[in-house]
């Protein structure tokens, strides 16, 4: 069965892009489009299997006084305690005498949270260029750990359940996927003795370790002899392990660059045991992906050469699986370049969408959907799978800074909004973040598909 969509005047780009995310991407329902001539009144002006939805705002100061008004009406505190309570009801039960507002409105506030419009409009950036949650709409109105614009998209496909009768079912997406940044696979195996003491001292001041300077000093001269095992950071094997008792296929991203000099990390794809590494995650069937370098995701010559470089060591490693995943190092973001570049540069798939100082839904969805190019006004063929929940985020004391109970409780909450919306929970959890017994018990909590 497919769904007809007709527009009374000219298509609007960013409708069209709307529609083609609640219906056909995330609904799986089928659209046919349809323009016609008409004098119809402009706020009935769309119409989608026989339900008006009402015009797009023509200009950005305009959307955004309808997203206001929106979040407003529909999110204010009082309702989203509510929603929170009310195990899966729609929105539509929930606010009532508001769906005039918020139906008339709904594809201009999909458009604006997916497309990143207050990333793009907003000037406030963080210390490594970044957009921060505090800039953001969704952790003004206190929602950023609900799926906005899921739950406007489940509201608009009621409407047409309602109205076309047979239509499939909606398929849930795969409930988590797990990845790992492989900033630092390994704590002294690039190290010189001369850098011990700047190792000691952060153990002392980060981590507490006071019995750091006798226990590093003899585990780098293990490893120094070839004893990999014996460096803190290559928990690998462990997570590995983890990932085939649970049947998980996860994602590794490489660092083969060092734009940004030493945040880049130490190590080089030549080294041997990051070629071993990458030899064994594809052997036991998970996917390698580029972590582009510091200052890479506005540069297409970086990009471009930094791919190059993963591919001709993937290809010495006789791995026949394309690289086509991509996540930024350090989440550094340009709504307005990055998408583009990375497209350009052959990536089909990114998932960098992720506040770096909160866990949340950063673009208002848990699940997929093609970025925008704000340049030339059109998706791309560049797919966005959001990045929901990161250890640092959760955990460093200069982001949220939660103990584990509060992590805990926080992954509870992301997770059950996920799987209530029928996306995916993307956890990302570093190799050099399990530094007790303790960590790597949450980090299973989080990455396991069984809800508490």
């Amino acid at each position: 069965m497919n769904i007809e969509v007709v527009f009374f005047g000219p298509a609007n780009a960013h409708t069209t892009y709307s529609l083609a995310l609640v219906f056909a991407r995330w609904a799986g329902w089928p659209l046919q489009t349809q323009i016609v001539e008409s004098t119809i009144a402009s706020h009935h002006n769309v119409t989608v299997g026989g339900v008006p939805f009402g015009c797009v705002a023509a200009n950005v100061m305009e959307r955004e006084k309808v997203t206001l008004q929106l979040l407003q009406h529909c999110f204010c505190p009082v309702n989203v305690a509510a929603m929170r309570g009310l195990n899966g009801k729609r929105l539509i039960e929930v606010c009532g005498s508001k769906m005039a507002d918020l139906d008339r409105h709904a594809l201009t506030a999909i458009f604006y949270l997916v497309s990143g419009e207050g990333e793009v409009t907003s000037s406030v950036r963080d210390r490594h260029n970044r957009f921060p949650s505090e800039a953001s709409l969704l952790r003004h109105w206190g929602v950023l750990d609900l799926p906005v614009a899921d739950i406007l998209a489940e509201y608009l496909q009621d409407r047409v359940r309602a109205s076309l009768l047979g239509l499939p079912p909606i398929q849930a997406a795969e409930p988590v996927k797990v990845s790992h940044d492989v900033d630092v696979p390994f704590k002294l195996a690039f190290k010189h003795l001369s850098d011990l003491p700047r190792l000691i001292a952060g153990d002392w001041l980060h981590r507490r370790r006071f019995d750091s300077a006798w226990s590093t000093l003899r585990d780098w001269l293990a490893v120094r002899q070839g004893d990999f095992e014996r460096d803190p950071y290559n928990c690998f094997e462990r997570i590995l392990a983890g990932h085939d008792r649970a049947g998980r296929h996860a994602d590794f991203y490489f660092i083969s660059g060092h734009t940004g000099g030493r945040i880049d990390g130490d190590y080089s794809l030549d080294d041997e045991p990051i070629r071993s590494l990458i030899n064994e995650v594809t052997r036991r069937g998970h996917r390698v992906g580029l972590h582009p370098s510091y200052c890479a995701s506005t540069s297409a010559d970086a990009l471009n050469v930094e791919r190059k470089r993963l591919d001709k060591v993937m290809y010495e490693l006789d791995i026949s699986v394309p690289l086509d995943a991509v996540r930024t190092h350090y989440l550094r973001f340009d709504p307005l370049q990055t998408p583009a570049l990375l497209q350009q540069a052959g990536f089909t798939e990114d998932s960098s969408l992720a506040f770096a100082d909160a866990a949340g839904f950063r673009r208002g969805t848990c699940r997929s959907f093609p970025l925008w190019d704000w340049e030339r006004g059109c998706a791309l063929n560049l797919v966005e799978k959001p990045l929901i929940a990161m250890d640092v985020s959760l955990l460093a004391p200069h982001y949220e800074g939660l103990d584990h109970d509060a992590a805990a409780s926080r992954i509870d909450t992301l997770k059950s909004e996920c799987q209530r919306h029928g996306g995916t929970f993307s956890l990302l959890w570093h190799n050099n973040n399990f530094n007790s017994e303790s960590d790597f018990e949450l980090y299973e909590y989080a990455a396991s598909r069984i809800m508490p």
